[in-house]
Parts: structure tokens; C-alpha cells; sequence
């Protein structure tokens, strides 16, 4: 069973030796390696030392093959077409200017209100001037061509269809006192300037103008004027342009302190000094103290008449009679009066009408409750 693994051995053992003679009898001469730089190698394959390399050559032969030739572009004559004027301006003429048209007021009456906390639970009571029928309304509901938009506690304000507000008063002197307040007034016949902190004013265009003191409360715009905690006057508010505390000197912000060495920090001051003001006459003066940005300041005014510049033509006008200027002042006085009671109703007319006007609603709308309930 040995004999041929003998034979095997021997047989690897022969072709062994067989290729180490070759290879020791039949050498390979392999060449050196080269250079490949041709200028660099000699005859006997040694290496030259070269100088620089004018890589300009490179650009002038073209060894590479990248030159691009740039031919002169040809000169084209190019037609300009002229430059098109500019458009000439249109003058457009201007829309025309359509005039207001106001529309004459509504046909109707305001014949109560009823306030309450919410505003869209407020109600009026409105009277066709027309058909005398008596209708509640509310914000939102229209009247004819209009639409109430506000109710206050003797007012409404309506909306016309053209835009036109229009305001409804409850009593007539209520809109007598807001139309005063519209009207700009001409004080220069009830005070004037004399000198610096001296004025002049008419004790019956200011009576005939102010008439009580709460307008002239609000007039001034009066209100407490307080200093840690305490009250040392009373302070001019927000005036009115061209307004009679303008004329009279006084300013925003002025604290009045004393009139007639008179203190007015307290309600009882201020009636005592109303009371001593109100006796003065003719030729009287007012001494006025009041603070200005914490600096005191004095005012006087004298109480005396002023005649209008239109009225002095003359060098010696002719004066009336006391007489016939107090009957005349005594007249204007009973007229004032007679417009008074016509355009100012009494609290108590104003109560039953109001009344009547809410007994009159509530039977028209047991009436058509009735009805639609039959």
C-alpha cells in the first residue's frame, strides 16, 4: 500500500530539480529603468542636468493644440431707430363738485325717553307730527329715511339718508343751550383789556350773557383744585378758543385762590364770596389772586360799562335818562323772562307729560296684544 506514495514523491521531487537547474544555468538579464525625459539621457542612460524650461514655447508652438484664434469682428453698421417722443400730457378736466343737498327735518316729536344700564335696551317714544301716532323705537330701527343711531337722556340722533345727522330734543330749551354753545360769542362787549392785569367788565352784558352761576361753573370749567390732599382753590379747566376767561387773562391750569381777600378753598367760601360779589355796583373793583405754574398772580377787573366803538362817533354822545336805561333794562329783563317760561316747561309739566306719554304706551300696546290675540 506504500509503494505508491514512493513513486508520487519521487516524481515532485524530480521536477524540483529539474526547474532550480534551469534557473541557475538560464539567467534573465533585466534591463536598468530609464528616464523617460529624451533630453535627460545620455548614450550610456546617464541623467543631464538641464536648464529652465520656457514654458513661454509651450504658448508659441502651440505644443498642446490649444490656441484659439480671434478673428476681428467684422464692423456691422446697425440701424438706430429715432427715439419716439413723449407722450404729451392729457389734462383731465375735474369731476364736478355736487352741492350738499340737506333735506328738511323730519315731521316728528320726541316725546320720551327711557334710559337703562344697557344701551341696546334703551327706548323712545316718537310722535308723527302727521298722523299724531305715538311709536317706541330703539338703536337700529328707521324712521322714514332715517335710522336712529344714539339715544341720550333728552336727545336722539338720526342718521338721513344722504348722510345727514339730525338731532331730536326732548325740550326745546335744552336745544336752545347746546345751539348757544355752537354759536361762537363776541365778548368784547361784556370784557375788556385796559392795561396789563387790568380789565373793565359790564355788569348787565355779563348778567344778560351768563345769566346763573352753574353756566358760568361750566363756561370756566371750574372744578377743586387739590394739594396733598387738600384744597387750596379752584381750577380753570379747558377753555374754549376766544372764550371770556381768554379776555379776562386766565389760562388752563390757573388756580384761583382769593377774590376780594376772600378765600374760596372751601363750598362756604366760595358761596361767601359769591354773595359779597353779587352787592357790588358800578365803579366796584374785583381783585382776583390766583397761582400760575406755582407763581402768584393778580388780576383787577373793574365793573363799568362798555360802550361799543360803533356807537362813540361823536366827541360828546348823547346819554340817555337813568330813567329810561333802567325801564328799557326792566323790559328786557320781563321778555327774557316770557322766553323763559315759553321754551323752558317747569319739572312738574315735564313729569305729567312724561307720565301721560308712558300710560298712552302702555294702553296701545294692551290694545294690539288684545288684537292679536282675537
Amino acid at each position: 500500500m506504500q509503494q505508491p506514495f514512493w513513486k508520487l514523491n519521487l516524481g515532485l521531487l524530480l521536477v524540483v530539480s529539474t526547474l532550480l537547474a534551469a534557473m541557475f544555468f538560464y539567467k534573465i538579464d533585466l534591463r536598468r529603468p530609464v528616464s523617460i525625459i529624451p533630453s535627460e539621457i545620455s548614450e550610456q542612460g546617464a541623467i543631464k542636468k538641464t536648464g529652465p524650461i520656457d514654458i513661454a514655447k509651450i504658448y508659441q508652438n502651440d505644443l498642446f493644440n490649444t490656441h484659439i484664434s480671434k478673428e476681428a469682428p467684422s464692423e456691422k453698421t446697425v440701424e438706430t431707430k429715432p427715439v419716439p417722443p413723449p407722450p404729451q400730457p392729457v389734462t383731465v378736466p375735474p369731476p364736478p363738485v355736487e352741492t350738499p343737498k340737506f333735506l328738511d327735518p323730519l315731521p316728528i316729536t320726541l316725546t320720551g325717553v327711557f334710559m337703562l344700564n344697557d344701551e341696546a335696551k334703551n327706548r323712545v317714544i316718537i310722535a308723527n307730527n302727521k298722523t299724531k301716532e305715538e311709536t317706541t323705537y330703539k338703536i337700529g330701527d328707521e324712521i322714514e329715511d332715517a335710522q336712529i343711531i344714539a339715544i341720550f337722556p333728552e336727545k336722539v340722533m338720526l342718521v338721513r339718508s344722504n348722510g345727514q345727522q339730525e338731532m331730536v330734543y326732548l325740550r326745546q330749551d335744552t336745544a336752545t343751550a347746546e345751539a348757544h354753545k355752537l354759536i361762537q360769542k363776541d365778548w368784547n362787549r361784556v370784557a375788556k383789556k385796559i392795561e396789563s392785569n387790568n380789565f373793565v367788565i359790564d355788569l348787565q352784558e355779563f348778567i344778560s350773557e351768563i345769566g346763573t352761576i352753574s353756566n358760568f361753573v361750566d363756561m370756566f370749567n371750574l372744578a377743586t383744585a387739590y394739594k396733598e390732599g387738600k384744597s387750596i382753590g379752584i381750577k380753570i379747566g379747558k377753555l374754549e378758543n376766544s372764550s371770556l376767561a381768554n379776555i379776562l387773562g386766565f389760562l388752563p391750569g390757573d388756580i384761583v385762590t382769593a377774590i376780594n381777600n376772600l378765600s374760596v378753598k372751601t363750598t362756604d367760601e366760595r358761596l361767601c364770596a359769591y354773595s359779597e360779589i353779587a352787592k357790588l355796583k358800578k365803579n366796584a373793583l374785583i381783585t382776583v389772586e390766583f397761582l400760575r405754574k406755582q407763581q402768584p398772580l393778580t388780576i383787577n377787573i373793574k365793573i363799568d360799562s362798555i360802550v361799543p366803538q360803533y356807537v362813540s362817533i361823536t366827541k360828546t354822545p348823547i346819554k340817555p335818562s337813568q330813567e329810561k336805561v333802567d325801564q328799557e333794562e326792566k323790559e328786557r329783563q320781563v321778555e327774557l323772562l316770557r322766553q323763559k317760561e315759553k321754551f323752558a316747561p317747569t319739572l312738574r309739566d315735564i313729569q305729567r307729560q312724561e307720565k301721560q306719554n308712558i300710560i298712552r304706551h302702555r294702553r296701545m300696546a294692551g290694545t294690539r296684544n288684545h288684537s292679536n290675540k282675537d
